[in-house]
């Protein structure tokens, strides 16, 4: 009886993990339920096959937790306990997630096509149901007639089809981010398959989640999946002849072309960045909330004027000390919204210090360097697409930016992790 229950759980095993990756893009509510059976099940079976050694042999894994661990540290000198211990919780994937992956790095079978398949129609699924959501409240049945009306009634600068209201309830630039790793995912399918059929419904796929990046209007989200689109290509087709190159550049570089130009927030923010980098003044609200991230960064080193550069403010005073300083410099708007520091390098830095941002350094720098040694191309372009999100946004101040970073990074690297492993013991 105990064989099959075991033998039960081995097979399940892996389209848990599937499920999982499938979640990330519907909802991350339903990835909490689905992380909890993985952690209970991947429990079972390192207990029963006494595998939680294996975390130590895991460098990255590792670092994760000890960065969990620092956070965690940082509470013996934050004074506003409640919300220290709030993010902790928020944080507390970047400990269960190495547990939960730890067997998908010692079963040989670990069936890793299976996690990046579910992904992809996790993506697949939640982008129909975005632009069909975007059609049903765009359109509008009268006694006169169906008309299209694709802004919402009292808001006629939004739109059903762009931004926030596209992709609740998600955040476009999270969102963007699965896209992106979506695109890497489909590339190297179509690098490994023969049958041309096949990869042109893959290219068509490709395009397809570009359109999507494009809906999202996240700026670095749209110019992100296009610099990656181009990485792909040289990838992909760097064995090919001349003309079948130039005639894919031709036709990625017209679509990027063309999802700059004809999105008005990616060009009205590329106009308004260049005018406040240029010294010129902004008089509109709307581009000075979204310039607003830069005078955080150029402000926030004052944080350190009343903390310690080495240990950080703490885990909850991290906000609080943050708003003092943007009161201090009148940044109204970051002020009142009370925001984070958009970018996770600077809120690591000022929550735990340069010990923090060591950390988490070690892991980017390690994982990349893992990368490079195994000429693994999805691991690597999956951190291109974190490292420069970790610019633009604090990814790790919410529970969804945590477990895409934390799961994608471990997973990917899983088999190239397993492997030194073996060769250090």
């Amino acid at each position: 009886m105990k064989e099959k229950v075991n033998g039960i759980i081995n097979s399940l095993y892996p389209y848990l993990i599937a499920f999982l990756a499938l979640t990330v893009p519907l909802n991350y509510r339903y990835t909490l339920y689905v992380l909890g059976a993985s952690i209970a099940f991947s429990i079972y079976m390192l207990v029963k096959d006494g595998g939680f050694k294996d975390i130590f042999k895991n460098r990255l894994a590792l670092g994760v937790v000890l960065l969990w661990l620092f956070y965690a540290f940082s509470l013996t000198y934050s004074s506003n306990l409640r919300y220290g211990l709030n993010d902790i919780f928020q944080k507390i994937s970047m400990v269960f997630l190495p547990l939960v992956l730890i067997p998908i790095a010692r079963k040989p079978g670990n069936k890793s096509s299976l996690v990046k398949n579910s992904f992809l129609f996790g993506i697949l699924v939640s982008s129909l149901f975005f632009i069909a959501r975007a059609f049903v409240n765009s359109t509008l049945i009268t006694p006169v007639g169906i008309f299209f009306k694709p802004n919402p009634v009292g808001v006629p600068w939004e739109n059903y089809f762009f931004y926030e209201r596209f992709v609740s309830p998600h955040h476009p630039t999270y969102y963007s981010m699965y896209l992106a790793l979506g695109i890497v995912f489909i590339a190297e399918k179509i690098k490994h398959l023969s049958r041309l059929k096949v990869k042109v419904y893959f290219y068509l796929f490709w395009l397809y989640l570009l359109v999507v990046a494009y809906f999202t209007s996240s700026k670095v989200g749209i110019v992100l999946s296009i610099i990656i689109s181009f990485l792909l290509l040289v990838w992909v087709l760097k064995r090919k002849g001349k003309i079948v190159i130039s005639t894919f550049f031709a036709i990625f570089i017209v679509l990027g072309a063309f999802l700059i130009q004809n999105n008005y927030r990616l060009s009205f923010s590329i106009n308004n960045v260049a005018k406040y980098l240029n010294g010129s003044r902004v008089d509109d609200e709307i581009a000075k909330q979204g310039l607003v991230r830069f005078e955080i960064w150029r402000v926030f080193p004052k944080v350190f004027d009343d903390n310690s550069l080495l240990f950080g403010t703490g885990i909850g005073d991290v906000k609080k000390e943050l708003v003092a300083v943007y009161d201090k410099n009148n940044i109204k708007y970051a002020r009142d919204v009370q925001l984070n520091a958009h970018n996770q390098y600077i809120q690591t830095l000022v929550s735990v210090g340069l010990i923090g941002l060591g950390i988490l350094l070690s892991i980017l720098g390690y994982a990349f360097w893992l990368a490079y040694r195994k000429r693994d191309m999805v691991l690597f372009l999956f951190l291109i697409i974190i490292s420069v999100n970790f610019m633009f946004e604090s990814v790790l101040e919410r529970v969804f930016g945590v477990i895409f970073f934390v799961f994608f990074l471990l997973f990917l690297s899983s088999k190239s992790e397993a492997k030194i492993a073996s060769i250090d013991s």
